[in-house]
């Protein structure tokens, strides 16, 4: 595995990130307990130190079962979560997945409409302070740490961009030392408006990318290139 250096150093984290992540949003949802931690040990043993995940993913669960299997690791990984969309409360949803997923493995043509049943149980655009705290607390405790590498809005909108108390809530975590970078993921509009007004608290952005539509990709933050090809 490749590794590359985190444009941020911190006291007793390590410095270093795998050029591959591993996307935990299947994980304790259309992935059960027992294949979600074989892919999580398959992915360790190749080499992989990067975990990117949400407080929505899994139906609220993916962060609490990342969060033990990476215990006694922690240095050793770079954790990357997320906030602004809420899993469903009341955990109902957990108890019928099993249910769900065996039917789903009988008949293979209901995993679409699964799918689209599971997007409806979250709520999406929470952007605020007070979502935020609840949110990230949330992250912490169920990750079994007391920082996180990256904090990013999740699918965040153009709107976030001008939201000063949110911005300088995430800025105020960073000085903390409760997340290490804050930064937002999005479509490619909302991104592209963050690289043109480089809001000084927001240092890293995660955004779907296909290079067959994007043979040359340039991008330009506090004044260097980042080409891609």
């Amino acid at each position: 595995m490749r590794f590359v250096d985190l444009p941020i150093l911190s006291a007793g984290s390590t410095s270093k990130i795998s050029v591959l992540g591993f996307g935990c949003a299947p994980l304790m949802g259309r992935v059960g307990r027992m294949d979600s931690l074989k892919a999580l040990a398959a992915a360790a043993d190749a080499g992989i130190n990067f975990f990117d995940t949400a407080r929505s993913y899994g139906y609220g669960e993916s962060e609490g079962l990342l969060g033990g299997f990476l215990k006694g690791r922690r240095q050793s990984a770079v954790i990357c979560t997320k906030f602004g969309i809420l899993p469903a409360k009341g955990g109902w949803k957990q108890k019928v997945k099993p249910l769900a997923q065996a039917a789903v493995r009988v008949f293979p043509g209901l995993r679409k409409h699964a799918r689209k049943q599971a997007a409806g149980q979250t709520v999406s655009g929470q952007f605020s302070v007070p979502v935020l705290r609840e949110s990230f607390e949330a992250s912490l405790r169920e990750l079994q740490t007391d920082y996180v590498d990256m904090l990013l809005m999740h699918a965040a909108t153009m709107e976030v961009l001008d939201q000063d108390d949110l911005l300088e809530a995430m800025e105020r975590l960073v000085e903390s030392g409760k997340v290490r970078m804050a930064g937002i993921s999005g479509e490619h509009p909302v991104i592209a408006e963050t690289f043109r007004r480089k809001p000084g608290m927001l240092t890293t952005a995660q955004f779907a990318l296909n290079l067959n539509c994007y043979p040359i990709l340039r991008f330009e933050w506090d004044g260097a290139a980042s080409p891609t090809a």
